[in-house]
């Protein structure tokens, strides 16, 4: 399909689920609402689109440029984001459960109050990105680069994390974890229990700065 194809279809209320749009050109048009669910958007050129409310469950969007896209309040679980651009891209509020990342380059991303649980995010690039009451439980947060992002008031309990979130700056404010949080490396983790408070049976928060 062209791009004026996968516009039309966009605008006609159309499904475009399990379409093959490889290295598709769609820089900055309108897919509000698009039904792309398991689309193969491989290489897709997405950068300033407005995505916003898509279906994108199961989408492959592995090297996908995002950069400056909207994906605002779309539903992305599944999806692969693996080495795709999200530089500055807007995901506010999106559903990025089971999301898989490697080697994703997001620095400046937003995902302000996304749910991310159960997401891998792994190997990947995230300085002076926003997780503000991002939803965080049980995801595997490994090897990645969060220098400067925001954490304020996520949720953390049950997940996985091996990022040195305190010696990257990240603000934690009101954050919570519980017990079942597994930090590593250690010394992080004895680092961050002194800056939290129990607020429950095996719960914790982030004392304000």
């Amino acid at each position: 399909m062209n791009p004026d194809e996968i516009t039309g279809a966009v605008r006609a209320g159309k499904s475009l689920a399990a379409a093959g749009l490889r290295g598709v050109e769609l820089a900055g048009t309108d897919l509000r609402g698009a039904a792309l669910a398991r689309a193969d958007l491989r290489h897709a050129r997405l950068r300033g689109t407005d995505l916003r409310g898509a279906d994108l469950r199961g989408a492959d969007l592995t090297d996908a440029d995002l950069e400056e896209a909207d994906v605002s309040g779309a539903n992305l679980e599944d999806a692969d984001l693996s080495e795709a651009a999200l530089f500055d891209a807007r995901l506010v509020g999106a559903n990025l459960d089971r999301v898989e990342t490697y080697f994703t380059h997001g620095t400046g991303a937003d995902f302000t109050r996304a749910s991310l649980r159960h997401a891998l995010l792994s190997l990947s690039w995230f300085p002076e990105a926003t997780f503000a009451g991002a939803d965080l439980r049980k995801a595997h947060i490994r090897s990645s680069d969060f220098c400067r992002a925001d954490f304020t008031a996520a949720d953390l309990r049950g997940a996985h994390v091996e990022a040195r979130l305190i010696a990257a700056e990240c603000a934690l404010d009101r954050a919570t974890w519980s017990r079942d949080t597994g930090w590593w490396p250690k010394a992080e983790a004895r680092e961050l229990a002194a800056h939290t408070e129990e607020i429950g049976p095996g719960e914790f928060r982030f004392r304000p700065a």
